[in-house]
């Protein structure tokens, strides 16, 4: 295990920060990825043959609970070995992902390092490709987003608004497969691996949905 160095605020070193979280996700990865297999092609499966309901609500909710019960577990096993408490974690993850250039180095590494960890191959795709499937997700985040403030509008309890927002993410990830025959995974590598954030046209496809 590495040394973890510390700042004079109490924050591990952004080094220490990254290894560690990178330590802790492999063997999340690692731990989850056999069971995190089927649930996608078994909720998949479901989707197609019954939409979207009981039978898949409830598969993407128990897989959802338990894969973060396995994260959580790993970072506090990995977190203990390394004798850094559970509040200097937490005071390092606000502090640094809410830097925009921390954030991007950290969602590349783990990009990297999921990639690695479960023998995924990323294809490539043509920038037109990319943005045509951010215009996909676009369109379905907006979807989700009218779905919550109807919600809101009707006094629904936070909580199952959480709850309805979750799972709408794993519909967008599942609607994006079915639909486009693409995985979101290479959607997010190929905008970081051509700095899509950046280009004009990427820009203006998320301007555009900001406005609705």
């Amino acid at each position: 295990m590495p040394k973890i160095e510390y700042n004079q605020n109490g924050t591990m070193a952004w080094d220490s920060f990254l290894t560690s979280s990178k330590i802790a996700n492999k063997y999340a990865y690692l731990h989850t990825k056999d069971r995190l297999k089927q649930s996608v092609e078994l909720r998949r499966k479901i989707f197609k043959e019954q939409g979207l309901g009981t039978n898949y609500r409830k598969i993407v909710q128990d897989t959802q609970k338990w894969k973060k019960g396995c994260k959580i577990q790993m970072q506090a096993e990995v977190y203990k070995s390394l004798n850094v408490p559970k509040t200097v974690f937490i005071k390092s993850v606000k502090e640094f992902l809410a830097e925009e250039d921390k954030r991007k180095e950290y969602d590349q590494a783990m990009i990297a390092l999921r990639k690695e960890a479960l023998g995924e191959e990323t294809k490539e795709m043509s920038k037109d490709e990319v943005l045509d499937a951010v215009r996909f997700i676009e369109e379905e985040k907006l979807k989700n987003f009218t779905t919550s403030v109807e919600m809101m509008k009707k006094s629904a309890p936070i909580a199952a608004i959480y709850l309805v927002m979750k799972l709408q993410s794993t519909v967008l990830e599942d609607k994006l497969a079915i639909e486009k025959s693409i995985e979101m995974t290479n959607v997010k590598a190929n905008i970081a691996s051509q700095n899509l954030k950046q280009d004009d046209d990427f820009k203006a496809i998320v301007e555009e949905f900001k406005g609705k």
